[in-house]
């Protein structure tokens, strides 16, 4: 206590105490205001069930406590405590009403904290930030001054350059900020030009640099300026490949850069890989959505923008853009790739590429019901190759959990016997290979694998539980907590979604009263102790009636507890901002990929999350909607497989059905859940 009431005083009393200095009190003052969310200062924060209140107390009031304590009873110095101290405020400032819920963004985040201030071990420490990169990045001020900083962010950079550089005003005073700045300037280079050219920050200090890389940057702004995409081509202009002016005349022509672009993704390590990623991206985006416009056109007109394309630049424009490829765009786009594919096997063509993306392309394959055509071009040591290359290093990848999302679903897709044994013994061999390093990251990650593809990590390590959750029903009193059950249907404006509003609604009898609100329609139904509320946005008016059933929901604190969107996938990021903890079911269509699951149960930390695989059908969605809203009204529990044998008789065996995930077959949805909950030993 003593220890405690002196630091005070000495932070009160600095010269900046006025200024930049953040004292306990200040801490402490936030820590009060995220305990009152709940409208009790009680030092317990209450959510919808028990487990989330003690998982968010923990997170909110335990930790940050505990560092409190612990800068009060070691004497590290007043320059340490600051630091400390303006870390946590930075932290807990930030968190609001309105995403407090997100538990394992915040967990993991307060988890790294506390490392960092109790662990003493600074190899164990740097590997706990690597795996967790792109969250831990919002420590930058515990991180700077870790003896492993300049390790962790010269590592991070790799995988996220854009937000280590949102963080550089507080690393500018480092002594490694210039190396940091130049690792920055040659990963995303069409990032930094926009700097170039002004007196700001990164600008002064990326002058100060002798390197020749980064002399060739400012080269390429003095004679072309910013607009040029000769930045693009720094790999090629570092290497000599080509003249700062030929890089500039190639980038003016989209067909020109695209096939150099391809070229210089064959190789691992490039300059300007951010740039190259985003670019290439933007091309293929370009022509899969012209493919996906002529969808109703014969396919002759319809996949006539790459008829004078190659194999290699076929396959780009597929896993480039994975979230927004028709099915039928894909089909037609593998067969007249394969057909122009001159490699004797799909392996060989895939080395020929580096393997670039090739998990999503193998994903899509499975997904598609192309997998089998495709590896049988391969023979049984090159499968055995590939499978091997698919399961590697998904442990290093700065905390993204993508590639190994892929391989989870990669496997649900999978029908061939054989071919599941020898991805899971793949899974089985890396989980032995990280076990015998003591990796932890390594071990829960590759464990979790081998335990959803039906084997016993328990068999080589102890230090997690790996209790996978089923996801396979929810109970009527968990959908009914208060009496209540609020749902909350998303229709945008588009002629898909008004086509898809009118015809739900026709689906609601008398039973139904109809309240209309003008931007919003209420529909309710059931006694008072078991009554449905179903708040359906208006197409036309889908902005006005998100931000008044918003400001509803914060009002009343009470939110929905099943959430459907019924639009394009490029609108569900949208329908996914107004989920929260007490969301148990959210039924949304083609989500489009790994980002929008994993930002899904983020912000509903026991959702089930109905998929497609594609783009869903009017008549499958309202069959699936509608038998799960009758399953509620009779107060059932929802179980998956249950639910999901009778939609299939509602829909008459439409072949559409086959494209639908249900919660408990989403391997991938249920990997997440699992990474992010599960408990260490």
């Amino acid at each position: 206590m003593k220890h405690n009431i002196l630091l005070v005083v000495i932070l009160l009393l600095s010269p900046f105490a006025y200024s930049q200095v953040i004292s306990i009190q200040d801490v402490q003052k936030e820590i009060d205001r995220i305990d009152a969310f709940d409208g009790e200062l009680d030092g317990i924060i209450s959510l919808s069930n028990y487990l989330q209140s003690n998982k968010a107390t923990q997170i909110f009031i335990q930790i940050p406590s505990q560092i409190i304590q612990k800068l009060s009873i070691e004497e590290k110095g007043i320059t340490y405590s600051r630091r400390v101290l303006k870390g946590l405020h930075d932290v807990l400032s930030k968190v609001s009403p309105n995403d407090y819920f997100q538990l394992s963004y915040y967990e993991k985040l307060m988890v790294i904290a506390k490392e960092l201030v109790f662990n003493k071990d600074h190899n164990l420490v740097l590997n706990k930030l690597k795996s967790e990169a792109k969250i831990a990045l919002n420590l930058a001020e515990l991180i700077k001054n870790h003896p492993e900083a300049k390790s962790f962010w010269l590592y991070t950079i790799q995988f996220y350059p854009t937000e280590v550089l949102s963080k550089f005003i507080q690393l500018y005073n480092e002594p490694y900020a210039l190396e940091i700045l130049e690792a920055v300037a040659l990963d995303a280079p069409t990032v930094m030009k926009e700097y170039f050219g002004s007196n700001h920050l990164n600008a002064r200090i990326l002058k100060q640099s002798t390197k020749d890389e980064i002399n060739t940057l400012f080269a390429i702004f003095k004679q072309h300026g910013t607009a040029s995409k000769a930045y693009i081509l720094l790999n090629e202009i570092i290497n000599g490949n080509l003249t700062i002016l030929q890089a500039h005349k190639i980038g003016s022509n989209n067909q020109q850069l695209f096939d150099k672009l391809i070229q210089i993704r064959k190789n691992e390590y490039i300059y300007g890989n951010y740039s190259v990623e985003k670019e290439i991206e933007a091309l293929c985006m370009e022509k899969v959505v012209e493919i996906n416009l002529r969808h109703d056109e014969n396919d002759a007109v319809r996949f006539e923008p790459i008829n004078d394309k190659s194999a290699e630049e076929i396959y780009f424009y597929m896993v480039y853009t994975p979230e927004e490829i028709f099915t039928s765009s894909f089909l037609g786009m593998y067969s007249r790739m394969m057909a122009k594919n001159t490699f004797s096997s799909g392996y060989d063509f895939l080395k020929s590429m580096h393997f670039t993306k090739f998990r999503v392309f193998l994903k899509q394959c499975a997904g598609y019901g192309k997998l089998d055509d495709f590896l049988a071009t391969m023979n049984a040591e090159q499968k055995a190759s590939l499978i091997n290359l698919l399961c590697q290093n998904l442990d290093k990848t700065g905390g993204n959990l993508g590639p190994a999302v892929d391989v989870a679903d990669f496997y649900a897709s999978l029908y061939r016997q054989d071919l599941k044994s020898l991805l899971k013994n793949t899974i089985e061999k890396n989980l032995i290979d990280r076990a015998s390093n003591d990796d932890l990251n390594g071990m829960k990650l590759y464990g979790l694998l081998f335990k959803l593809m039906g084997g016993e990590p328990e068999t080589y390590i102890w230090q997690f539980d790996f209790d996978l959750p089923l996801l396979d029903r929810i109970t009527s009193k968990d959908l009914f907590l208060d009496g209540l059950h609020i749902q909350q249907h998303f229709f945008y404006d588009d002629e898909d979604g008004v086509n898809a509003y009118n015809n739900f609604l026709s689906h609601f009898g008398a039973d139904w009263k109809r309240e209309d609100k003008g931007n919003f329609l209420i529909l309710t139904t059931g006694p008072q102790n078991q009554r449905i509320q179903m708040y359906i946005v208006k197409p036309a008016n889908e902005i006005e009636a998100r931000e008044e059933l918003k400001n509803l929901f914060d009002k009343n604190r009470r939110f929905p507890d099943l959430i459907v969107h019924r639009g394009h996938s490029y609108y569900v990021e949208n329908t996914i901002a107004h989920m929260t903890n007490h969301t148990k079911i959210a039924i949304l269509g083609s989500c489009g990929g790994f980002q929008n699951i994993a930002q899904a149960m983020e912000n509903a930390l026991d959702v089930h999350i109905v998929s497609t695989k594609q783009i869903g059908t009017l008549l499958v969605n309202n069959a699936l909607i509608i038998e799960t809203i009758e399953t509620i009204k009779k107060g059932k529990d929802i179980v998956w497989p249950e639910l999901w044998k009778r939609v299939r008789n509602r829909v008459g065996g439409n072949p559409r059905f086959n494209d639908y995930v249900p919660p408990h077959l989403n391997l991938g949805a249920r990997f997440i859940k699992a990474y992010n909950t599960i408990s260490e030993n």
